[in-house]
């Protein structure tokens, strides 16, 4: 996160959604072998999702010494806006249901219900869920040892002054 924008680098099945004005989208895409075959028309959606082994990865870290890695630039950031960072272990709720659970929940209380909801629903895998939200200095302070909130402009983003200041409130 830097000033007014983001950038993902993104490799292997974990996935980061956007939520703004009460929608929902996925901002990165799967490096499953079974998602190639879909892009490539060789699966329908309906074949993909009872497709043995749909979990199998295409592209990964520590399994090549060169991997190909997914940049996305330029992600505009706004006060209001969530980001959902999740393992695959999230893939048994959908993003819709993902939505419902974050606009009505704290952002600690949405990170369990999204756990527990994957464990019900017979998780084979381990789940992690990061909630970030945007806000700018114009809405109400944050108190930074309380909430767990962190400034953008942290040790590991370059400092400029800027005329708007962003706040990060992770979980």
């Amino acid at each position: 996160l830097k000033e007014n924008s983001g950038i993902i680098g993104h490799v292997g099945d974990s996935r980061i959604y956007k939520i703004e004005n009460n929608s929902i989208s996925q901002l990165t895409e799967d490096h499953t072998k079974v998602n190639e075959m879909l892009r490539e028309g060789i699966l329908t959606p309906q074949e993909a999702e009872n497709y043995p082994n749909k979990s199998v990865l295409a592209r990964a870290l520590g399994v090549i010494e060169k991997v190909k890695i997914d940049i996305i630039k330029d992600i505009a950031l706004k006060a209001g806006q969530s980001f959902i960072l999740c393992s695959d272990g999230l893939a048994k709720v959908s993003k819709e249901e993902i939505l419902d659970i974050v606009k009505v929940n704290t952002i600690d209380a949405a990170c369990n219900k999204l756990i527990n909801l994957a464990n019900e629903r017979g998780g084979k895998d381990n789940v992690s869920v990061q909630i970030v939200t945007i806000e700018n200095d114009k809405q109400k302070h944050v108190n930074i040892e309380e909430q767990k909130t962190v400034p953008i402009s942290n040790p590991f983003v370059e400092k400029k002054k800027s005329s708007k200041k962003w706040f990060v409130r992770h979980y």
